[in-house]
Parts: C-alpha cells; sequence; structure tokens
C-alpha cells in the first residue's frame, strides 16, 4: 500500500486465486490498529515482579497490602503545624532499611484529588505494619519486614486513581530519617 498508494487491496481464496472474497481498506487496517491499541490502554497493568532477597531466597508474590476504608481514615489525619513533609527522591534510600513509618509520621497523597491519608497500610499475608521502603527490578515500593510481600502502587480511597507509590509516599523529616544504604 505505501509503495504503491492504492488503499484497497482484493482478498482472493488461496486455492483458487481468481474467486474474489472481498476487499480490504487502509481504513480497515488502521481500525483493527486503533482497536488493539483501545484494548491495551483499558486493560490493567500488573507485573508479577517475583523480588530476591540478597541472600538469594525467593519473595512470594502476594495480594495488595489491606487497607482501612475511607472513612476510618480521614479521622485519623493529624495536621502538624512545624511538620515538613517530604517525597523520597533519592534512589539509594529505597533500600530495605528505611522503616517505622506509621500514622504520625508518614502520609500518602493522591496527585489527582488531592486528598491527605495517613500511613496505615498493614501486609495482607501476615499482618505487620512492619514496612520498609525498597526497590524492585529499579521500582520503588513498599514492603513488609516480616514476610518480604510488597507492593509498587497505591489506590486512592477517595477517588479510586492507581498511582506509583513512591509519588504518593510522603514523611516527615522531624520525626524520621531517610537514610541511603551506603553513607560515604
Amino acid at each position: 500500500m505505501a509503495k504503491t498508494g492504492i488503499t484497497e487491496f482484493p482478498v482472493v481464496e488461496r486455492s483458487n486465486p481468481r474467486k474474489l472474497l472481498g476487499l480490504i481498506s487502509l481504513n480497515d487496517l488502521l481500525k483493527a490498529r486503533v482497536l488493539r491499541l483501545q484494548e491495551e490502554q483499558r486493560r490493567e497493568r500488573a507485573l508479577p515482579l517475583r523480588l530476591i532477597f540478597l541472600l538469594g531466597t525467593r519473595w512470594r508474590r502476594s495480594e495488595p497490602i489491606e487497607r482501612e476504608g475511607p472513612s476510618e481514615r480521614m479521622k485519623h489525619v493529624k495536621r502538624e503545624a512545624n511538620a515538613k513533609w517530604s517525597q523520597v527522591r533519592d534512589p539509594d534510600c529505597w533500600n530495605g532499611i528505611n522503616g517505622g513509618f506509621n500514622q504520625s509520621n508518614a502520609k500518602m497523597i493522591c496527585k489527582k484529588c488531592h486528598r491527605e491519608f495517613p500511613f496505615d497500610l498493614k501486609c495482607a499475608i501476615c499482618g505487620s505494619s512492619a514496612l520498609v521502603l525498597g526497590t524492585a527490578a529499579a521500582a520503588p515500593g513498599i514492603f513488609c519486614s516480616v514476610c518480604h510481600e510488597g507492593q509498587w502502587h497505591w489506590d486512592c480511597p477517595n477517588c479510586g486513581r492507581r498511582q506509583d507509590f513512591a509519588e504518593s509516599f510522603f514523611y516527615n523529616r522531624n520525626t524520621i530519617t531517610v537514610r541511603p544504604r551506603y553513607i560515604a
């Protein structure tokens, strides 16, 4: 089609090339491609990543970390006048040693509706709230320090938007220190 400039071609039977089955046009080909692109954009992309310990044992894939309902969460949001909220920008800080996050020193902020939620995540497998920052396949996320399950995204309880954990997570620099693994 590109060489000849013709936008329609006949479709013939393979065993009998003189029997016309129909015509295929450039629009038909583009419609099929547009439908495939739309389907791909609608599909939720969850990568089944397997995490590997430094010691070589494998982490199991889990269900997402459980959360309380939106109405329960909103009554726990505390406003501190002297809080200095920051995102973890240094990739070396997503290293598995930074933990101790709770409702008083960390929060999640939705990038779409801008609502704030206290950091009250718990592991869906063991129920532990001992969560640490970490990476798997160069993607930052939050992981259980007991059973080593984790997730890379966070769903806003208010608007339902799924977003990267690293973009939504904030911590109070006055109450907790986030540091890289190796300090030079």
